[in-house]
């Protein structure tokens, strides 16, 4: 396994110019599931060149973007030791990918960031992901809370969050626009949507709040997320 170091982590929240994609997949270790990962890349690979095209970009600069991805396809030493799962990150200026220790859901995301919310369970038992985070402590008296996600998107943006908690095994499709504030929920996802609990989540890291990744029926208050705000 190799998990993102705290720099690292912090440079994939950060703003990229350009698309973002972000890719999962299951692995295996033996050679009948690896080949299923092999081909599941390559769908991948696919519906990123779809995307990316809607995205305006030509031919030729779609095949370069996703060249990287493509010369896994043919590196034998790298399915030699997949793990169990497979995150794959790129944008204009950054590849990166990491071999994860269980399995992640298959899913590809391109967005204007890179979605991050599957890594969340592993690096919450991470000391480095509470470097970055930088309070341990779950201070529910010190503010007032919230389940709103109206309320809890737009204060994780602008640093109002101390404490996160998001459910891991739920997604929240929309657009929250930080120059207006307005946020629009959509009951499936839509082109150029985002997974409001991963914007939350990213945006109260990099604020160095504290995230909880739980599933639903933990969430403090029901429903999918829960804040702590500062003030």
């Amino acid at each position: 396994m190799n998990t993102p170091s705290k720099s690292e982590l912090r440079t994939l929240m950060e703003k990229h110019n350009g698309s973002c994609v972000s890719m999962f997949l299951p692995t295996q270790r033996t050679g009948m599931e690896t080949q299923k990962a092999q081909l599941s890349l390559r769908n991948h690979i696919r519906e990123a060149e779809h995307r990316l095209f809607l995205d305006n970009l030509s031919s030729r600069q779609v095949e370069e973007f996703l060249e990287p991805i493509q010369a896994l396809l043919d590196d034998e030493q790298f399915w030699l030791d997949p793990g169990d799962g497979l995150a794959l990150f790129r944008s204009p200026d950054l590849f990166r990918y990491y071999r994860w220790p269980f399995h992640l859901k298959e899913q590809i995301i391109v967005t204007d960031h890179f979605y991050l919310k599957p890594l969340l369970p592993a690096l919450a038992n991470d000391e480095r992901f509470y470097i970055l985070a930088l309070s341990q402590k779950e201070n529910a008296g010190a503010g007032r809370a919230s389940n709103n996600i109206g309320e809890v998107v737009p204060a994780a943006y602008y640093g109002r969050v101390e404490s996160l908690f998001i459910a891991i095994d739920q997604e929240l499709w929309g657009i929250f626009n930080p120059i207006t504030s307005a946020l629009h929920v959509h009951s499936v996802a839509r082109y150029r949507d985002d997974d409001l609990l991963d914007v939350a989540a990213t945006q109260t890291l990099l604020h160095n709040g504290s995230v909880y990744v739980v599933e639903h029926t933990k969430v403090p208050g029901g429903g999918p997320l829960a804040a702590v705000f500062r003030y």
